[in-house]
């Protein structure tokens, strides 16, 4: 079912702005990004385009567009931020405002089975919940099962007990880091083959440690979906493999 929501083309104070559900489809929009002098190169031709757009999550108070709603193009729509996000004062919808389509289903939390299926189940560790949030939805959007865990201890709990195809670990964790939480990984026999993605924002020194200890490869925040994914993807095993894996 479809729902209809008014907005003005102005800028919207952050508590009058709706909340949505990730993966809400919020609408047609121009992309015209106040910030200018920060453009990447390869965006600066798709100012002025119409874009068609679904909600991701909300910019973190340490955030450049703290407060706002951040967005990202619908899957399977021809392609104009080539991967960007964007957030409220970067676009401008068209009216009639926001057609809200039925939400997709967000990422389940750990529930049972999550194994059901043949779909590659993925661990993500990170103590930012909009960093899950976000990544969260990337993954689901392509097509992952996700679980996730914001710190150590409980990534190496849920490891223990989902047995996923594959980790994502954040570096800088509370209860226990993610240098220690990988090589517990590594040395228990259940995970200790279980690829292991290193995603952080600490650069290439740190991401070293982190394959010195036991990860797979690494990828650094921020990162584009598609190089997020691709980084995922380089490590995980045939699908053939996967199964026979998790007995």
């Amino acid at each position: 079912m479809l729902r209809f929501h008014r907005t003005r083309n102005r800028q919207v104070r952050p508590s009058q702005r709706p909340i949505y559900e990730p993966g809400t489809y919020v609408g047609p929009a121009v992309f015209k990004p106040r910030r200018l002098r920060d453009l990447r190169n390869d965006l600066r031709q798709a100012v002025g385009q119409v874009v068609e757009l679904e909600f991701v999550t909300v910019a973190g108070a340490d955030e450049r567009c703290a407060g706002q709603n951040i967005y990202m193009e619908c899957p399977g729509t021809r392609s104009v931020l080539r991967g960007a996000w964007v957030a409220d004062e970067d676009v401008q919808f068209i009216e009639p405002a926001h057609v809200e389509a039925e939400a997709p289903a967000v990422a389940p939390r750990y529930q049972e089975p999550l194994h059901a299926t043949d779909t590659p189940l993925v661990l993500l560790v990170d103590d930012s919940r909009d960093t899950r949030q976000l990544y969260s939805f990337v993954l689901t959007n392509a097509g992952f099962q996700v679980v996730e865990a914001e710190d150590g201890l409980t990534a190496i709990d849920l490891a223990r007990t989902t047995r996923p195809d594959a980790i994502v670990m954040d570096i800088d964790l509370p209860r226990m880091n993610g240098l220690e939480a990988i090589k517990l990984l590594r040395a228990e026999s259940e995970t200790q083959r279980t690829p292991i993605l290193v995603f952080t924002a600490y650069g290439d020194a740190q991401a070293a440690e982190a394959i010195r200890c036991g990860a797979n490869t690494q990828c650094l925040k921020p990162s584009l979906p598609d190089a997020f994914l691709d980084a995922l993807r380089s490590i995980l095993p045939i699908a053939a493999d996967l199964e026979p894996a998790r007995r």
